[in-house]
């Protein structure tokens, strides 16, 4: 009978080890080379999009620090006292419920206390989905609190010097928050006394600032805002921008960490940018005509509805919602070179049947009383738009939205990401 035999394995020989030895010394040396030179690389590429004082450049994201000074963008060599805005792509905004919670600095996280945790000190514990760990706060840097669902118009305008706490049941309560704890706030009101309320019961409050300031950061680097995925503006000053994550020192001095994944877009603080929503219109006119229902006015950094400003599945930040008709006429002040922004229908401008004819409206730019651009008939169905408009010695400049090819029915419309480039 035959018997299978194994083929032989040829031997190493002494001449062949040493040879992989070698190669394998090699390829360990190669591996940390950056360690030893002192540089930590970029270990994935994340495509970006950056936004500067010259235009848009698509390119990876670079690691950026207090001493960087300017990146390298393609062919392109950027000083980044230039930079404006890194977007990140392919990031949706999620939509999830979560509680909101607004900072002193202007900075707002999406998330919920970790109840389990408050005692009724100073200090207050709170989960994001931004975040890797609980971000631990002094409670004097805490403004505002609106619970799940809660928009912030409803707290409205404060004119009082004590703090001021909305219940479940429609209480508005006046006087001094005590403690959060565990279970419960306590909160001491003017005329009812010490209350002790649950935390299921608590739809927002606002606490008025302490003599003592929150203490101004003294690190290096340069101020940013961040937009995260579900909702989060954290506000602070960059320690450094990796492909892994953003660090970030917010007021006293506190370090956060958000990972890249989670970060929709990062605005660089620019001398020479300032955002149309910090300014106000010296006309506005609005309505359909004389005699006839209308309903809505312009709001700020919201749709015309109060809601977050969205355009498709996009969602922005800043811009401002109006519904036609509407003309908003601003002054253009000396030093203001050129308007840029993009004009869209607001996502909730879709009708439920998807009719064409309806949330479509008619969108225009005028400087000095001239036409510069449109107009354009942009509907539910189209991508913002985008717009680039010279200011140099000119005397104001209108946005203009009228009705569009249909009836005026969800004509709810965006100027969104409106910015004015000054010399």
């Amino acid at each position: 009978m035959d018997h299978y035999q194994k083929p032989s394995q040829p031997r190493m020989t002494m001449e062949t080890r040493e040879t992989a030895l070698f190669l394998l010394a090699i390829l360990s040396l190669l591996a940390w080379a950056p360690a030893l030179s002192g540089q930590e690389p970029d270990r994935r590429e994340i495509p970006v999009v950056y936004q500067t004082l010259q235009g848009k450049i698509q390119g990876s994201l670079s690691s950026i620090r207090p001493e960087t000074s300017s990146l390298s963008i393609g062919d392109s060599e950027i000083p980044l006292k230039d930079l404006v805005q890194i977007e990140f792509s392919g990031k949706v905004p999620e939509s999830s419920a979560s509680a909101n919670l607004i900072l002193r600095d202007g900075g707002s996280w999406r998330g919920r206390f970790d109840l389990r945790r408050l005692d009724g000190g100073d200090q207050v514990y709170w989960n994001s989905p931004s975040l890797t760990q609980v971000l631990e706060l002094p409670l004097e840097l805490i403004e505002k609190y609106f619970a799940t669902g809660v928009e912030e118009s409803e707290l409205g305008e404060i004119t009082t010097d004590s703090d001021v706490l909305l219940t479940a049941d429609g209480a508005r309560l006046t006087g001094i928050l005590e403690s959060l704890e565990m279970n419960q706030v306590t909160f001491d009101d003017e005329s009812l006394g010490l209350l002790n309320i649950e935390w299921s019961k608590i739809r927002a409050f606002q606490l008025v600032a302490l003599d003592d300031e929150p203490r101004e950061s003294t690190s290096g680097g340069l101020s940013i805002d961040v937009i995260t995925r579900e909702g989060s503006t954290p506000k602070g000053r960059l320690l450094q921008l990796d492909p892994e994550e953003a660090r970030l020192q917010i007021g006293n001095g506190i370090e956060v960490r958000i990972p890249i994944g989670r970060i929709l877009r990062v605005n660089f603080a620019n001398d020479r940018v300032v955002s149309l929503t910090d300014r106000t219109p010296i006309e506005v006119i609005e309505g359909l005509g004389e005699g006839r229902w209308f309903p809505w006015s312009w709001q700020r950094n919201r749709n015309v509805l109060g809601s977050p400003l969205t355009i498709g599945a996009r969602t922005f930040d800043r811009g401002i919602g109006v519904h036609s008709n509407s003309e908003l006429t601003f002054k253009a002040e000396p030093g203001d070179m050129t308007l840029n922004g993009f004009a869209g229908m607001d996502a909730s401008a879709k009708p439920k049947d998807e009719e064409p004819e309806i949330g479509n409206a008619r969108f225009s730019i005028l400087v000095d009383g001239n036409v510069v651009w449109g107009p354009h008939d942009i509907s539910w169905q189209d991508a913002p738009r985008p717009f680039s408009i010279p200011l140099e010695e000119k005397k104001n400049f209108t946005l203009k939205v009228e009705t569009g090819s249909g009836i005026h029915i969800l004509d709810r419309a965006n100027w969104v990401a409106t910015q004015i480039i000054r010399q």
